[in-house]
């Protein structure tokens, strides 16, 4: 499966990411997997990038969407970050809205 997620509270939910790209042909199951898993009672989503080597605009669209789904209840929250993806985050200014942390766990404790 591409993608699976974890629900740790009802308010705190880990989606992993299982794929190398996260472009234009994966964005759209993406935001849907996400929107099917993820209710209303949930501010804070952590995102699990370690497998993604490559995103493209439509990627980042589909983080973005994400943000704006939780509908200013929380943030988009990532890990495994590599140094393309965060470049890329750092050159389109997306690294103010999204927070990164070194492990699930530590998310899950700053976040709980």
């Amino acid at each position: 499966m591409q993608f699976d997620s974890e629900k740790i509270s009802d308010t705190l939910m880990v989606i992993y990411h299982n794929e190398e790209r996260l472009d234009a042909n994966m964005a759209p199951s993406f935001v849907k997997y996400v929107s099917s898993v993820v209710d209303d009672q949930v501010n804070d989503l952590i995102i699990v990038l370690s497998e993604v080597k490559f995103i493209d605009s439509s990627g980042l669209g589909a983080l973005v969407t994400l943000l704006k789904r939780l509908n200013g209840r929380g943030a988009v929250h990532f890990v495994g970050v590599n140094t393309i993806v965060g470049d890329l985050f750092k050159l389109t200014r997306l690294d103010r809205l999204f927070v990164e942390y070194e492990s699930v766990e530590k998310a899950i404790e700053k976040l709980s």
